[in-house]
C-alpha cells in the first residue's frame, strides 16, 4: 500500500467518523478496504476527488465514486491532439519487457474499460 494513499485515506476517514452506533472495527476494515481498491490512483488525483467529495457529500464515498469523480477532474488532452488509448501504453511496456516472445495484449472496450487478452487479434 502505498503511504500517501495509507494517509489520505485515513484523513478521509477522520472526515467522516463513525458515528455511535457504528462498529469502529467495521468502520476500519472500510477504510482498509477503500485504501486497497484505490492504490493504484495517482495520489494528487485521490486528493482533489476527496477535496472535492468532502465539500460536497455528507456521507463516507465507496471506490467507485471517488473514481468516477476523479475521472472528472482529469485534464482533458489538448484541443487538436488525439489521446493514445491505455491499452496502447500498457502493450508497448508489455513488449519491451517481453522481448519479443508473444505475450498478452490490453484491449479496451467502448467505456475504457481494460482487460487483458492472450491472443493478437
Amino acid at each position: 500500500m502505498p503511504p500517501r494513499i495509507q494517509a489520505l485515506i485515513s484523513e478521509l476517514g477522520l472526515r467522516y467518523r463513525p458515528t455511535s452506533q457504528t462498529d469502529i472495527e467495521a468502520h476500519s476494515a472500510t477504510l482498509a478496504l477503500l485504501a486497497r481498491d484505490l492504490a493504484e490512483m495517482p495520489p494528487a488525483l485521490l486528493d482533489a476527488a476527496i477535496g472535492r467529495w468532502a465539500t460536497a457529500k455528507p456521507f463516507l464515498p465507496k471506490a467507485c465514486e471517488l473514481i468516477a469523480l476523479a475521472r472528472e477532474l482529469m485534464p482533458a488532452p489538448a484541443r487538436g491532439a488525439t489521446a493514445r488509448p491505455l491499452s496502447e501504453t500498457y502493450n508497448d511496456r508489455i513488449a519491451a519487457e517481453a522481448g519479443g516472445r508473444p505475450a498478452p495484449r490490453w484491449r479496451e472496450d467502448a467505456h475504457g474499460n481494460l482487460f487483458l487478452t492472450g491472443d493478437d487479434a
